[in-house]
């Protein structure tokens, strides 16, 4: 059975100094390549969106099997995005990325499905933890439970979870400053 998929995209972009979402990654907005990387192995797609979420929604119009949710408390961080997310989710486990990681690699997606895991399970490139990460879906109430100001990977480090090593570079990529674009959009 195929897991749902969090895309998390409902920052500022403060740190890169326009909104990243519909920077151009091979002819099409990030976060539309994102999304499409995660689709081919996920049942549904569930785009959290805050800042400019009337744009988001444009970018992802017509892509089926796309559910876009607005955080309107986006503003408080992270977490307020994961939590938005979680009455959306139908399946038993789901994985959570970024909309600013448009590299990692669908396959990535499936390899992470088929490993057993205890509460989450992260994706190595070198020893190297990176996203997407694969969370089960029974540590609902304890991310409901955490505080907003706290970032999800600080809910998960408090747990037993599991890690896989794959051969994707992708993994560990996020475009946050002007000069992740150049490190990182010539080397996907």
């Amino acid at each position: 059975m195929k897991n749902d998929c969090v895309i998390l995209a409902a920052g500022l972009s403060s740190r890169m100094g326009f909104w990243k979402p519909a920077l151009e990654i091979d002819g099409m907005p990030m976060v539309l390549r994102s999304v499409l990387n995660a689709k081919v192995h996920s049942k549904q797609i569930i785009v959290v969106g805050g800042h400019r979420f009337g744009d988001l929604r444009d970018i992802l119009a017509g892509i089926p099997d796309i559910l876009l949710v607005e955080n309107p408390h986006f503003e408080k961080g992270m977490l307020t995005s994961m939590k938005a997310s979680l009455e959306h989710i139908s399946s038993e486990s789901f994985f959570l990325t970024l909309a600013d990681m448009p590299f990692i690699q669908p396959d990535t997606f499936a390899i992470l499905a088929e490993k057993p895991f205890r509460n989450a399970l992260f994706p190595l490139y070198k020893g190297r933890r990176g996203h997407p990460v694969l969370v089960n879906l029974r540590l609902k109430d304890t991310i409901l439970s955490a505080p907003d100001n706290h970032m999800m990977k600080d809910v998960l480090n408090r747990l037993p979870v599991s890690e896989v090593e794959v051969h994707d570079p992708g993994i560990l990529k996020d475009i946050d400053r002007p000069l992740d674009i150049e490190r990182n959009l010539n080397k996907s």
